[in-house]
């Protein structure tokens, strides 16, 4: 992670992550003791692993390139006509691929990785973005060989794309 990683506590929404400088969000509330993300008293991001610390004497530890998250890039300022999901690339990927998607209008937006079954792998994105054009850099490497599934949901609407895990 470089120096446009921010770790934030909000909260109503836990603890966020964003690795450009602000401009998207991603809630990585998974593992964290009782779930208490209101009373969040020491964050310290060393590499790229989140030790966080509870007024309950809970401890939250969280590898943020485990949850799939190694960037989150906005490539263009300029605003798109409409949204869209691109196919990754590569396709087939083995560990990591690129995700490219369109954000057309301001708002929440959430790009969630799904199992061919439809269980949750990991959000990658999740929070406000301004409109652009953005990548993510999705990691496999704890995963198995398979198809998976990614989503973008946006304030203009909803695309699935499929990809493919090959070790």
């Amino acid at each position: 992670f470089s120096h446009t990683n921010i770790i934030a506590n909000v909260d109503a929404k836990g603890v966020l992550v964003s690795t450009n400088s602000g401009a998207a969000w991603t809630q990585i509330n998974t593992g964290l003791y009782k779930g208490n993300t209101q009373s969040l008293s020491t964050t310290i991001l060393s590499g790229d692993t989140l030790i966080a610390g509870n007024s309950e004497g809970g401890v939250f530890i969280r590898s943020l390139s485990q949850a799939g998250i190694t960037s989150v890039d906005r490539i263009d300022a300029v605003t798109p006509a409409q949204y869209a999901l691109e196919q990754n690339y590569p396709n087939p990927f083995n560990p990591s691929t690129t995700i490219r998607y369109h954000v057309a209008v301001p708002g929440d937006v959430q790009l969630t990785v799904y199992d061919a079954i439809g269980r949750e792998v990991s959000t990658l994105v999740r929070g406000y973005a301004p409109a652009g054009t953005y990548a993510v850099t999705f990691s496999g490497s704890g995963l198995p060989s398979g198809m998976y599934l990614y989503r973008l949901q946006t304030a203009s609407g909803v695309a699935v794309r499929r990809m493919l895990l090959v070790k």
